[in-house]
């Protein structure tokens, strides 16, 4: 795999007052004082689908949430929320995710429709998809190619995801270009998963008419170790979310995000 830049990386072990820190605290506390940090906490429920089946089965789980007074939230805003720039500690928050850009989520923007019709409530939606497009250069795929293949599901196509995203509430994050399990890469191709993947996000957002791509990380199998926490940091990417059942988020936390399953 070419890797069309390299990164300096970070010190691995640091030395403070005599004490070893690990990558892992590193990261925690790379970005401010562990005192703002705890008071920038906040809760999300953060619910995850794959495959759904119709429009009808996503909302009979989002219905009862909405009910008990949960607002639906875009990644955007939680990382505002992260950043300071939003409160959004006295808020029952939902965020709504879906990995591997599946056929089947093209349901989910039925039911974010159905729900705006129905509810005037806007479902904000974040698509976890691979970029992998059958090894087409970045330039050259045609618009009927599936995102990924893996011979077994059916994926969304490049053109579907253009479709997608020309709705704003809509927002894609990196999956990585092929699924991968990024904890047993070595680091050529731990960076090409991923840089590689964000420049393909980047492309598909332009020729969606967007701007200001997101710089969101969806762990495939939501399996990550420190030298991939450190990875990630060191490319700078904005949020990370793993597959642990964590509803407090926070700056602190930023690469380490929990989310729900339910599909």
């Amino acid at each position: 795999m070419i890797i069309e830049r390299k990164i300096n990386r970070r010190e691995a072990i640091t030395y403070l007052a005599g004490s070893i820190v690990s990558t892992q605290n590193y990261i925690d506390n790379r970005y401010e004082p562990k005192e703002q940090l705890e008071q920038r906490s906040f809760e999300v429920v953060s619910i995850t689908f794959h495959e759904v089946a119709n429009s009808d089965q996503m909302l009979q789980i989002i219905y009862p949430l909405l009910n008990e007074g949960y607002i639906p939230i875009s990644i955007r805003d939680v990382l505002k929320a992260i950043n300071n720039q939003v409160d959004l500690s006295k808020t029952k928050s939902l965020l709504i995710t879906l990995d591997d850009g599946l056929k089947s989520q093209k349901n989910a923007v039925l039911a974010a429709t159905q729900a705006e019709k129905s509810w005037g409530v806007t479902l904000p939606l974040l698509f976890a998809v691979m970029t992998q497009f059958n090894y087409y250069n970045d330039d050259q795929i045609p618009l009927h190619t599936p995102s990924y293949n893996d011979h077994v599901h059916e994926y969304l196509t490049k053109k579907d995801i253009l479709q997608i995203i020309e709705n704003p509430s809509f927002d894609l994050a990196n999956h990585t270009l092929n699924h991968a399990d990024l904890t047993k890469l070595n680091d050529d191709d731990l960076i090409g998963e991923l840089t590689i993947a964000q420049r393909r996000l980047s492309i598909l957002y332009s020729e969606a008419g967007r701007q200001n791509t997101p710089r969101i990380l969806i762990y495939p199998f939501g399996k990550y170790n420190q030298h991939v926490l450190q990875t990630v940091s060191d490319l700078d990417f904005e949020a990370a979310f793993t597959t642990k059942n964590d509803t407090l988020y926070s700056a602190k936390k930023r690469l380490r995000l929990g989310r729900i399953g339910k599909t």
